[in-house]
């Protein structure tokens, strides 16, 4: 899991789609998305409560942009070598989650803000690289699109959820 982890915060293609056709990597994923959403917690300062509710959240956001980036991906932005399932999908969204794990040094004080932000920034791009990876994509653009389109409802959901 470590390797994954590193290697698809190291934005290696070959990690996804490993994740994507290893059905047994669901927990796997799942770990992945509930440590980056405690790291994010502590990171900005929340206690237990909040930090409690925001893993809740993240889960849900986690299948949410699952679905989105499979349904734009498979659908709207479907070339002749999409082959992909939600699974797949989720997995590989899971572990581009793993940069996120680095918020928690959003704490320190002065650099915090500034960690918080890039890692953030770092996370979009582990998506892009895993709808790239899990849906087969050969153009960069189109994974960037799937991704952004697909993230809308995510975003929406997490702004409603911590305001």
């Amino acid at each position: 899991m470590l390797k994954r982890i590193l290697g698809s915060c190291l934005l290696f293609s070959e990690i996804y789609r490993e994740v994507a056709t290893d059905r047994s990597a669901m927990p796997q994923a799942l770990c992945v998305v509930i440590l980056m959403a405690i790291c994010t917690a502590v990171g900005v300062g929340w206690g237990i409560g909040e930090m409690i509710y925001f893993v809740a959240i993240c889960v849900v956001a986690w299948g949410l942009l699952a679905l989105t980036i499979y349904l734009f991906g498979t659908t709207l932005f479907r070339t002749q070598e999409t082959a992909a399932d939600w699974g797949q999908l989720a997995r590989t969204l899971g572990f581009a989650q793993s940069p996120g794990i680095l918020k928690v040094l959003g704490i320190l004080p002065q650099i915090g803000p500034a960690i918080l932000i890039s890692v953030s920034i770092w996370q979009v791009v582990t998506v892009i690289v895993a709808v790239r990876a899990s849906l087969g994509y050969k153009s960069f653009v189109r994974a960037t699109i799937v991704s952004l389109t697909g993230s809308i409802p995510t975003i929406l959901l997490l702004v409603w959820a911590i305001r």
